[in-house]
């Protein structure tokens, strides 16, 4: 048999787990031998192929130009080759890497994540522009509004209103109070009350009565005209 295909075989009796014992030491070279001595190396069926061999051990081992091989530095075998014709190499059981497997099926999905910690306020913004507003503004209970438009402002009451136009305050209800704590002043070029039926007299103003002309003497307290 040719050296090759010797380590061939060695590379499986190697793996014997505890079959150090089994190796075959050296023997004589004998002219025209062409077998290898290995019939009591490999386990029947790989039943002790090498669970206990690691991907990183180095195995030892000798050929013999006779025919044989046999295994070097492990218990109970020699540190060397036992004669300086025989040829020493070593190996391990790390093989060629195979090829790339199919792809797996797809994962099912992962379970939601726990909430992540607050983020770092913010800088403040830039201030903003003015805003326009239009629209009403109502009570929760819908008895009282404020309604703003480009005509103008309307305040509503039950019974009763204050509304804002261009030029003019309308104030309307059943029943207006103008109260203060000093004076009330009512202004304009001509004041009305009550309608503006009739021209009011002020005090020292000359009136006409029956049968001539009579002067204003005595007047309110509380209500005054100018």
């Amino acid at each position: 048999m040719r050296p090759v295909a010797a380590l061939l075989q060695l590379a499986v009796a190697s793996l014997c787990v505890g079959c150090a014992d089994k190796m075959p030491v050296a023997p004589e070279e004998e002219e025209g031998s062409s077998g290898v001595v290995l019939a009591e190396t490999v386990a029947p069926g790989g039943e002790h192929m090498a669970a206990g061999v690691t991907a990183a051990e180095v195995l030892y081992a000798c050929y013999n130009p006779s025919g044989s091989v046999y295994r070097i530095r492990a218990e109970g075998l020699p540190d060397d080759c036992v004669s300086p014709r025989h040829v020493e190499f070593s190996w391990n059981e790390t093989g060629p890497q195979g090829p790339q497997g199919e792809q797996g099926e797809k994962g099912d999905k992962g379970d939601t994540g726990e909430p992540g910690e607050p983020g770092e306020p913010g800088e403040p913004g830039p201030k903003g522009d003015p805003g326009d507003f239009t629209g009403v503004f109502q009570s929760p209970n819908g008895l009282y509004s404020l309604e703003v438009t480009d005509a103008g402002i309307t305040l509503l009451g039950p019974g009763g209103s204050v509304q804002i136009g261009t030029g003019s305050i309308t104030v309307s209800g059943t029943f207006v109070e103008v109260a203060a704590s000093a004076n009330v002043d009512v202004r304009g070029s001509i004041v009305r009350l009550n309608g503006g039926c009739l021209p009011l007299a002020r005090l020292n103003d000359l009136v006409l009565v029956s049968g001539g002309v009579g002067r204003i003497t005595q007047g309110s307290p509380t209500v005054l005209g100018c």
